[in-house]
């Protein structure tokens, strides 16, 4: 090996040190200072779960974000999306509003919906995979039809909407692809067994599909995944938290985040083009510090905080079961051309 091979090799890898200390002083800069968020002016956008909590929330804060955008609302009470539409459209920037009603628990479900998306709307550009359910109890008391239904709308619906909308995605190099996990897809409770099969599988899922589009130089494709804590909505009805034990808990999780507050920060989260988007920001530290203790003193820590919680087992613990059901925008039983 002669001087200049030599000579080459340490150019190399100093150059390959040089770019790791970059990215730890990014990393680290990006600590203090936020990216720039993004605009999202003539996107096209489909939330799941619009009709409420995190997802109506999501929607409010994506009409004040801009008054070019095409939002089509995707839930299974159509009266509930006509409201969210007329209140998005009275308080928004004058976005554009397409309320469907549709069951995603079926695949047939989901690519006739998004036919008829591509059909009145046009083709997608941001997706938010925000619908989700939480039967709680006692895994062996749980029903079939509640498991099954469990992975089909909180992760197989993902599967089968990723799927029919990608495809635009790729052929642009352009979209924003938003995951609703939650903490509990990183950490686990006993008495909900399926919500958290389908929460941990939504986090493993969502990495790999990150490092396929990069495999493929589709990095104009960003994907987001969100972790929050319990959010006081109607996915968790069935739980009481016990006030003495949860004043015991870290301060960040001794009440129920806010829906509205966390529909903010993940529009925001996602115009920053944050892969991980974690509520509260505090998450990932004690995911580390826990995963440093005795696996003992973890479960001891793990055992308090699920007994914090009350589990009613009771009319509530009922899941919905509709028909097949997917409808487009109707103005006077036709589809309101004025609003394409």
């Amino acid at each position: 090996m002669d001087y200049q091979e030599v000579l080459l090799q340490i150019l190399a890898v100093l150059t390959h040190f040089l770019r790791v200390i970059y990215w730890y002083l990014e990393a680290l800069f990006r600590q203090f200072v936020p990216p720039p968020m993004k605009t999202i002016d003539g996107e096209t956008v489909v939330v799941t779960g619009a009709a409420g909590g995190i997802g109506k929330e999501i929607c409010r804060h994506l009409v004040r974000s801009t008054s070019n955008i095409k939002l089509v609302l995707w839930d299974l009470n159509l009266s509930d999306l006509e409201k969210l539409a007329e209140e998005l459209k009275k308080n928004g920037k004058g976005a554009k509003v397409f309320p469907f009603a549709v069951d995603i628990s079926t695949r047939d479900n989901i690519e006739a919906a998004c036919k008829l998306v591509k059909d009145t709307v046009g083709p997608v550009s941001i997706i938010f995979n925000n619908a989700g359910i939480a039967p709680t109890g006692n895994f062996l008391n749980l029903t079939n039809e509640q498991i099954e239904k469990t992975i089909d709308i909180n992760l197989m619906s993902h599967f089968w909407l990723i799927r029919e909308l990608l495809p635009d995605m790729v052929t642009k190099n352009h979209g924003r692809i938003v995951n609703i996990c939650s903490m509990g897809g990183l950490k686990a409770a006993p008495l909900s067994f399926p919500y958290f099969a389908s929460k941990f599988a939504v986090h493993g899922y969502t990495e790999s599909l990150k490092l396929e589009l990069e495999m493929f130089n589709l990095n104009g494709i960003k994907v987001s995944t969100v972790y929050p804590y319990f959010v006081q909505t109607g996915l968790i009805k069935t739980l009481t938290p016990d006030k003495e034990k949860m004043r015991k808990m870290p301060a960040p999780f001794q009440k129920f985040l806010e829906p509205a507050e966390v529909g903010r920060k993940i529009v925001d989260g996602m115009r920053r083009e944050y892969e991980h988007i974690y509520l509260p920001a505090s998450i990932p530290i004690l995911i580390f510090i826990d995963s440093l203790v005795p696996m003992k003193l973890r479960k001891m820590f793990q055992s308090h905080h699920s007994t914090s919680f009350i589990y009613k087992d009771n009319e509530e613990q009922k899941l919905f079961t509709v028909p097949f059901l997917v409808t487009s925008p109707v103005k006077n039983g036709k589809v309101d051309k004025k609003e394409e």
